[in-house]
């Protein structure tokens, strides 16, 4: 099998920790490399002890984000 010609994903957080205060916000940034001739979808879970709501608010995007190919 050829590794190469596939695309591979990458997960990045930034910065490494945040407060409790909520002054900074976590960034998730995927970065894909490898051929973008094809659209991919890119599956995540996100999971801890934080509760929603109570704990963090999110303006994530679904779990599952289309990656449409390159023009």
């Amino acid at each position: 099998m050829v590794f190469d010609s596939l695309p591979f994903i990458t997960h990045t957080v930034s910065p490494d920790a945040v407060t409790e205060s909520g002054s900074v916000n976590l960034i998730y940034t995927f970065t894909r490399t490898g051929p973008t001739t094809s659209a991919l979808t890119v599956s995540y879970t996100v999971g801890g002890t934080a509760h929603f709501g109570t704990n963090y608010y999110s303006k994530a995007v679904p779990p599952r984000k289309p990656l449409p190919a390159a023009p």
